[in-house]
């Protein structure tokens, strides 16, 4: 992941895993934003201890629409992508990025449901089967 620099702006994502106990082993996890194509703006792992990651996202002269997910962490050298993310049971928030507004953290809660198919490598199918 690049340094920040004056073409980017810090994101703050807050991610609490819901119903842990000390002895809940928690899944390797990462942020990951994407542009309202679907095109990977940004990414970074959630630090286990305290939830946290920060995103690095490129700055626009117009307002444009990001979507930001928290999902199981990838294999290094893997290229996130959104559809896989989302099949594995991703959380998924909508954010509207203004050129000159501040930044609000984002808080995710990832419920036992979710996060224990992290651990399995399991994944989540919605819809009809």
């Amino acid at each position: 992941m690049a340094k920040a620099s004056s073409d980017t702006r810090s994101l703050r994502i807050n991610t609490t895993f819901v119903e842990t106990s000390t002895d809940d082993k928690l899944p390797a996890s990462a942020a990951y934003a994407y542009s309202a194509g679907g095109r990977l703006l940004a990414h970074a792992d959630v630090d286990p201890k305290s939830g946290h990651a920060n995103l690095q996202l490129p700055t626009s002269s117009e307002p444009t629409g990001v979507r930001v997910l928290v999902g199981p962490a990838l294999p290094r050298g893997e290229e996130p992508d959104l559809e896989e993310l989302l099949r594995r049971g991703a959380v998924e928030r909508h954010l509207r990025v203004e050129p000159k507004g501040e930044l609000s953290a984002l808080e995710f809660e990832i419920f036992p449901d979710v996060w224990h198919c992290w651990l399995a490598g399991l994944c989540v199918v919605k819809g009809t089967v």
